[in-house]
C-alpha cells in the first residue's frame, strides 16, 4: 500500500504573517513507512489549495510548479511499483537514490523465466487462494501440455511461439489420447487463464492463440427419479462404509449439497426455526458454500434430518461421515446396481464436432454430483419456483433454468395437455 500527500510546512512564529512563504513538503507513505522531504518549492498559505494539494491557478507560475509536483508524484509511484515488481527491498535511501538517478539499478536484472517456469510459478501462486481440486486440475493441464511438447520437440517453447497452430496441434494430441470435445475445451480454457494472467502482468503480449478454440458442447442433465432415490434408501447395505456412502449420496439428493460442502458440514450448521404459520420446529442448514463462498439456507426434509440424526452422537464436529469422493462414487454404483437402477440412459459425446451417442445402464453413471442435479430437477418438475430452487442450490436463477430446461419433459407434456386445448 502506498500514497503521496503534499502540504506546506508551517512553523510557529511570533507574529502571523499571511505573506510569508513556507516550504512545500511531500509525505510518501509505503508499506507502513513514510518518506518526508521538502521539494524545493515555497508558497504562502493563501496561495496553496490544501484540498487539491496544489498551487491555486491564479498564482504566478502555478501551471509550471503544479506540473513539477505531478511529475514528482508519478516518479514516486513508479519507483515503488518497479521495486515491487522486481522484488527489491525499498526504504528511504533507495527512494532518494532513485530520485537522484532513476537509471541506477539497485540489483542485477532478474533472469527471465521460461514458459514452463512461469507456469510453475503461477501454479504455486494460485495454490494459496484456490481449492485443492482446482489446483489439481490446473496441474493436470500443465502435465498434458508438457508431455505434448516433449513428444514434439517443443520443450523450449516461448510465449510468442504459442500460436493458434500449436494450440490446434495440442487439441489433436488430446483427441488421439481419447479425450472428447468438452474435455479439450476445459483443458484449453485452463491454459487461457494462465496465458491471460501472464499477459496481464506484462510477461508477453501474444494473443494469436485465441484464434483457435474448441466450443463447449451442452449435454443433457443426468438425474434420478424420486422413486429411484427411494429404492436406494430401501436397499439393504452393510454397516460401515456402504451405509456411509449411501447416506452421503442420498443426503445430496435431499439437499442439493455439493460433496465438498457435505464433507465440511458441521453439527453447529444445523439450526432450529419456528414460524407463526407453520406448526412445530423446523430445521435448516446454514452454510457458506466452499466453491462460491455464498451463504445459503437449506430447509431439511424429514428424510435428510433422519440421516443427520444417525450421526448426531458421533464424537466429531462433523455432521456426516468423512469419506473420499472416489470411494463414494465407486461404492454408490455397486449399491445402485443392487437396487436395480438399470434403466438405459443415453450418453452423448462429441469428438471433433461429431456426435457419438451410446447407451448404458443408469447405475454405471451415478456419482455424488448427480445428487445435486437430482434435487434441482425434481424440485423444478414439481413446480417449486425457480428462484426458490436457485436459493437452495446457491445458483443464479437464470443459470439454473438454462441447465435444467431440457429435462422437464413430463412437465412440458402436462402443461400442453391441460392448457393448450381447442
Amino acid at each position: 500500500m502506498k500514497y503521496a500527500r503534499f502540504y506546506i510546512e508551517k512553523r510557529k512564529t511570533e507574529k502571523e504573517d499571511k505573506h510569508k512563504e513556507w516550504p512545500v513538503v511531500v509525505w510518501f507513505n509505503y508499506n507502513g513507512k513514510s518518506f518526508h522531504r521538502t521539494i524545493g518549492v515555497k508558497t504562502t498559505e493563501q496561495n496553496w489549495d490544501s484540498k487539491k494539494q496544489r498551487l491555486k491557478p491564479n498564482v504566478p507560475r502555478a501551471a509550471e510548479l503544479n506540473r513539477y509536483i505531478d511529475l514528482l508524484e508519478e516518479k514516486l509511484d513508479k519507483i515503488y511499483s518497479q521495486a515491487l515488481a522486481d522484488g527489491r527491498p525499498i526504504d528511504n535511501k533507495f527512494i532518494i537514490d532513485q530520485l537522484k538517478n532513476p537509471e541506477k539499478k539497485a540489483e542485477p536484472e532478474k533472469k527471465k523465466l521460461s514458459f514452463f517456469e512461469e507456469w510453475e510459478k503461477y501454479l504455486e501462486l494460485k495454490a494459496v487462494c484456490l481449492q485443492h481440486g482446482t489446483i489439481k486440475s490446473a496441474k493436470s493441464t500443465y502435465n498434458h501440455f508438457k508431455k505434448f511438447c516433449t513428444e514434439n520437440g517443443l520443450t523450449k517453447i516461448t510465449f510468442d511461439e504459442f500460436t493458434d497452430k500449436v494450440k490446434a496441434d495440442f487439441a489433436e494430441y488430446l483427441y488421439e489420447v481419447g479425450e472428447c470435445d468438452n474435455t479439450v475445451h476445459i483443458i484449453q480454457k485452463r491454459m487461457n487463464t494462465f496465458l491471460n494472467y501472464t499477459m496481464k502482468i506484462g510477461i508477453h503480449s501474444n494473443q494469436t492463440h485465441k484464434a483457435f478454440t474448441i466450443p463447449e458442447r451442452t449435454g443433457t442433465i443426468k438425474f434420478l427419479e424420486w422413486d429411484e432415490v427411494k429404492r436406494l434408501i430401501d436397499v439393504e447395505v452393510e454397516q460401515g462404509i456402504e451405509s456411509d456412502c449411501r447416506d452421503l449420496f442420498v443426503f445430496g439428493c435431499l439437499t442439493a449439497l455439493r460433496f465438498s460442502d457435505a464433507q465440511n458440514l458441521k453439527k453447529l450448521d444445523i439450526k432450529e426455526h419456528k414460524f407463526k404459520d407453520l406448526e412445530g420446529i423446523h430445521y435448516a442448514l446454514h452454510i457458506r458454500q466452499q466453491k462460491t463462498s455464498k451463504a445459503i439456507v437449506i430447509p431439511l426434509l424429514p428424510e435428510a434430518l433422519y440421516i443427520l440424526n444417525r450421526y448426531k452422537y458421533e464424537k466429531t464436529e462433523f455432521a456426516l461421515p468423512q469419506r473420499a469422493n472416489q470411494s463414494v462414487n465407486r461404492i454408490i454404483k455397486q449399491i445402485a446396481r443392487r437396487a436395480k437402477l438399470k434403466e438405459p440412459v443415453e450418453l452423448v459425446r462429441y469428438r471433433k464436432g461429431i456426435c457419438a451417442p451410446s447407451q448404458v445402464e443408469k447405475w454405471r453413471i451415478i456419482s455424488t454430483h448427480m445428487g445435486r442435479r437430482t434435487f434441482a430437477t425434481i424440485a423444478i418438475t414439481r413446480g417449486i419456483p425457480i428462484n426458490v430452487v436457485a436459493s437452495i442450490t446457491g445458483q443464479n436463477p437464470a443459470t439454473t433454468m438454462k441447465h435444467y430446461m431440457g429435462v422437464i419433459d413430463s412437465k412440458k407434456f402436462e402443461e400442453l395437455a391441460s392448457k393448450m386445448k381447442f
